[in-house]
């Protein structure tokens, strides 16, 4: 068994992160939880994800708690959405701004998902357990 804890702050807060284990999913964990899962072996491949959002894929043993938190391109994604969406304002045509925004949301969104983990799993020392 192990324990896994989400730290992701308001990053997908809404809804909960998928825990795979070995490529199965063996639970979730909603905002600000700790969950506790029964692992089928004594180490497994650990990954989450959320909605295309996917984290890095560690091994974890039977007994080790496990922390869930947002990288930092996820922290800052939506600034960046932000100031994406406000930059098309200085274009003098208005289909010409819907265009060009809509196109670099999903320029942005699609790298986004491809390339960049946007959670991190990591093995906490037993003593932060509480």
């Amino acid at each position: 068994m192990i324990k896994v804890k989400r730290n992701t702050g308001w990053q997908g807060s809404g809804s909960p992160i998928k825990i795979h284990a070995n490529g199965e999913k063996i639970a979730s964990v909603s905002h600000k939880q700790k969950v506790e899962i029964k692992i089928p072996h004594d180490q497994v491949e650990l990954k989450a994800m959320q909605f295309g959002i996917r984290s890095n894929t560690i091994t974890v043993h039977d007994g080790d708690l496990v922390e869930v938190t947002s990288t930092f391109w996820t922290r800052w994604s939506l600034p960046v959405l932000i100031i994406l969406f406000a930059l098309p304002i200085l274009l003098p045509d208005a289909q010409e701004k819907f265009m060009i925004t809509a196109l670099l949301m999903i320029l942005l969104i699609t790298l986004l998902l491809l390339f960049v983990k946007g959670y991190e799993l990591k093995v906490l020392p037993a003593e932060e357990d509480r």
